[in-house]
């Protein structure tokens, strides 16, 4: 379990961070696929609460360079999170982080100016996401052959944000699924990501479900009184 200290923490998953790693293991080869997975998929829950995972994770050829015990996020988690494990899909290796309920006051960056952050807050009844990931790296030497690897590589890297709300979005400059509830944003490499989008509040599963019983027993009360009639009719007959 995450302490509250790490939660309430700086922002830690800066990409700057998770790429400058990537480019130091490029080191060792001038030519690597994508060596970067970074996979936010997250959902936004009536409470005002946040449930998903985070995954950070580095191509095993990258690990192998930078050494098997390498923490993408340098033993920092992000905040709000709630646990994390081991992450490993035969390709990418790295941790996956879990929000589990986690309040958006926990979720949301402090400090929006820091860097890459990700907000979602309440506007009235609706939802409003914003954020920016800004994955312009410069490598550090002078445009020599590692320099062009590096470069030609961070195109290739996997970085995707999906959120989903309860409602249906309203307006965003990502992706919006068919059901209309999920956007999602395909990070580009060498770019300030600007995210955006707004969604409504959702129904009420509850209310709904008052509303029904309520209905039905107005229909069983009305028929009621249907019988009720044609057995005074009967009987006078």
């Amino acid at each position: 379990m995450i302490t509250k200290r790490n939660r309430m923490g700086d922002r830690s998953y800066t990409l700057k961070r998770v790429l400058a790693a990537c480019a130091l293991a490029l080191a060792g080869a001038l030519a690597l696929g994508g060596c970067v997975k970074f996979d936010m998929n997250v959902s936004v829950n009536r409470d005002d609460t946040v449930s998903g995972t985070l995954v950070v994770a580095f191509d095993k050829a990258v690990l192998d360079r930078l050494g098997s015990d390498v923490d993408p996020l340098g033993g920092a988690p992000p905040q709000g999170v709630t646990s994390q494990k081991a992450y490993d899909d035969g390709t990418f290796e790295g941790v996956e982080y879990t929000f589990e309920n986690t309040p958006l006051s926990q979720f949301n960056d402090s400090d929006p100016n820091a860097g890459d952050y990700i907000r979602i807050e309440r506007d009235g009844q609706n939802y409003v996401l914003s954020g920016v990931f800004d994955t312009n790296y410069q490598p550090p030497g002078d445009g020599s052959p590692l320099d062009q690897a590096i470069e030609a590589s961070m195109p290739r890297a996997d970085m995707r944000v999906a959120v989903s709300f309860p409602g249906t979005i309203v307006s965003s400059n990502g992706e919006v699924s068919g059901n209309g509830k999920t956007v999602s944003w395909q990070l580009a490499m060498g770019e300030r990501n600007e995210l955006d989008a707004v969604a409504g509040p959702g129904g009420n599963p509850e209310l709904a479900l008052w509303v029904l019983w309520i209905s039905l027993a107005a229909v069983v009360v009305v028929l009621a009184l249907i019988v009720f009639q044609l057995m005074r009719v009967s009987l006078r007959r």
